[in-house]
């Protein structure tokens, strides 16, 4: 697995990181609550809630507990993207559309409880709360834009083949 270091090198953190990975409140969160159609679920310390290529994977609302994202490289390495808090989110444009994820996220070392949002939920979320749908849409526009940054960066640095995952940012 590439350490952030490394990573910084080949592709310079954004300055929106705080766009990118909102923090929501308690009260936003119990808005949240109120489009989900299923129970909170708590994972294990290290136990993958999905990974990188997935497809109907719910936008994971973080109501305890941390969770890491993580992508991969040309060479189908492992790279950490960020780590999340109570209060965060996972999802990219891609989710909404039913088509490959291009992150995988895996709960912290001490475990998490996320409440999953489908994409039919998450839309209904999106135009149901005009401050919560502009926070959600620019973290995933941001998100999807990063991580196409990034496939393309490590695509010019490696003469390795382009595995699926990042095929999805070529038709966006």
């Amino acid at each position: 697995m590439r350490i952030p270091e490394q990573i910084e090198a080949l592709v310079p953190i954004s300055d929106r990181s705080a766009q990118r990975f909102p923090r929501l409140r308690e009260t936003q969160l119990d808005l949240v609550r109120r489009f989900a159609n299923a129970e909170a679920r708590r994972f294990s310390p290290g136990e993958k809630i999905y990974d990188v290529g997935d497809r109907g994977v719910p936008a994971w609302f973080l109501l305890e507990g941390t969770a890491d994202l993580f992508g991969r490289d040309g060479l189908e390495q492992e790279i950490a993207l960020q780590e999340l808090d109570t209060g965060h989110f996972t999802g990219e444009l891609h989710q909404l559309g039913d088509r490959p994820t291009l992150a995988g996220a895996r709960a912290g070392a001490d475990g998490c409880v996320a409440l999953p949002l489908d994409a039919s939920r998450l839309r209904a979320l999106i135009v149901g709360s005009a401050e919560l749908g502009e926070l959600i849409m620019r973290a995933f526009i941001l998100n999807g834009a990063a991580a196409c940054w990034s496939a393309a960066s490590v695509r010019s640095c490696s003469a390795a083949p382009v595995p699926p995952s990042f095929s999805a940012c070529r038709r966006s």
